[in-house]
This record gives structure tokens, sequence and C-alpha cells, in this order.
């Protein structure tokens, strides 16, 4: 799947680092390839987009010059055949900031 986000952010600075809150809300696109097991046919595979909302917590760090590392985690929530679907998305990666 892939994540496709509109966010907004809030922050504030402290020091070197940054720690804010950040909403996103988008869609989420989905690609299946169903066994002939699990359909009943074969090769069965379907593209979908849902729709799909984040709610992180984003920590940075700035390390040298204007290079630094940002850790963002929080639960994000997609509706997927009218049902609610929970989870929690993180990631950790580096910045470079002007």
């Amino acid at each position: 799947d892939a994540r496709l986000r509109g966010t907004v952010t809030l922050g504030h600075a402290i020091g070197r680092g940054t720690v804010g809150l950040r909403l996103a809300a988008g869609g989420t696109v989905i690609h299946e390839h169903a066994k002939p097991t699990q359909s009943g046919r074969s090769d069965a595979v379907t593209w979908q987009i849902v729709p799909a909302a984040d709610l992180e917590a984003t920590v940075a760090v700035g390390l040298f010059g204007a290079w630094g590392l940002m850790m963002t985690g929080g639960p994000s929530l997609s509706l997927d055949d009218g049902a609610i679907d929970g989870g929690w998305v993180a990631s950790v990666g580096v910045t470079w900031q002007r």
C-alpha cells in the first residue's frame, strides 16, 4: 500500500530540536493479489483507494549544520468496505532544514 496525505503540523522549537503534532488526511492506495485458494479464481488482482487519516507525534533533532534526524509515530485509521481499520504508523528519517 501507499499513503497519499495532506498534512498540517504544529511544532515548538526546543534548543536544536523541535517537538510537534502532525494531522494527516487523504487516501491509501491498496494493491491486492489473491491466490487461487482465496478467491476461487486464479490470480485476482485489485487496486483501490480508501479514505484514511493519521495523527502523529514528531520529534526532530538537529545534528550538524542543516542536517538532522526526525522520528514520528501515532495511530492511523482507514475506512475499508464500510469498516474502520486501525493501525500504527511510525517513521525515522534524515532531515535537511535551511
